[in-house]
């Protein structure tokens, strides 16, 4: 009795491990793809779980909430400043998406000076 109890928490551990490496690649592919919309450089490898709790999602069932933690870097600016994100799954489906306070990215965006004239900045 004791194995199949040792072994049922081994099995159950094991799938948590399993199902928390595809949340964090879910977590990495949505953060990659939110920078990219905002032309943000997404720097990898810095997605970082920061809390996992088990919640009531969709439906009543319960699921998984996972936080993450990511960085990104605003192209054009000056110096190696590093921006953080936050983002929150439950299940694998994104609930909350933050960027924290940066300086809009630079690109060659055209500004009208006076009618009839662009000018870059």
């Amino acid at each position: 009795m004791t194995e199949l109890l040792i072994l049922t928490l081994g099995g159950l551990f094991a799938y948590y491990l399993w199902d928390s490496q595809g949340a964090k690649e879910q977590a990495t592919r949505l953060a990659r793809a939110a920078c990219q919309q905002r032309h943000l450089q997404f720097l990898d490898f810095s997605v970082e779980t920061l809390s996992t709790k088990l919640v009531k999602g969709h439906g009543g069932q319960p699921q998984w909430q996972r936080h993450y933690q990511f960085d990104f870097h605003v192209g054009g600016t000056l110096g190696d400043e590093r921006y953080g994100g936050t983002l929150t799954l439950v299940g694998r489906r994104m609930e909350r998406l933050h960027f924290d306070p940066h300086p809009m990215p630079d690109e060659n965006i055209q500004y009208v000076d006076r009618p009839g004239r662009c000018m870059r900045r």
